[in-house]
């Protein structure tokens, strides 16, 4: 993954949820995102979906943070009436249904032109 979607990512979401959509500590979290430490695997595949989604929103926020934000709190019909955040607040890993389920509801946002 590279840095500028870490930053966007960090910048979206802020520490403070990142670290409670990631389960790791806050003074790790910096250290990685400073690239000077390193994470359990398991906490840099979330980080990096996570990166992914917030990628997917960004082009249709117009890189509007405040909107992002709303977006993975806002409680969605098609995530069985959970937010994301709700989703990302547990024990998840990437490849679980809920979680690919809040990343298609991205990409369908972004649609076919914010693909990357």
């Amino acid at each position: 993954m590279s840095a500028e979607k870490y930053a966007k990512l960090l910048e979206a979401l802020g520490l403070g949820i990142l670290w409670a959509f990631t389960h790791a500590q806050v003074d790790a979290l910096l250290k990685f995102f400073e690239g000077k430490g390193t994470l359990p695997p398991e906490i840099v595949a979330r980080i990096d979906f996570l990166a992914e989604v917030v990628n997917h929103l960004a082009g249709s926020y117009n890189n509007s943070n405040h909107g992002i934000y709303l977006w993975f709190v806002r409680p969605r019909v098609q995530l069985w009436n959970m937010s994301p955040a709700q989703i990302f607040s547990g024990n998840w890993k990437p490849e679980d249904e809920e979680p690919q389920k809040v990343l298609a509801l991205a990409k369908a946002i972004s649609g076919p032109m914010n693909a990357t």
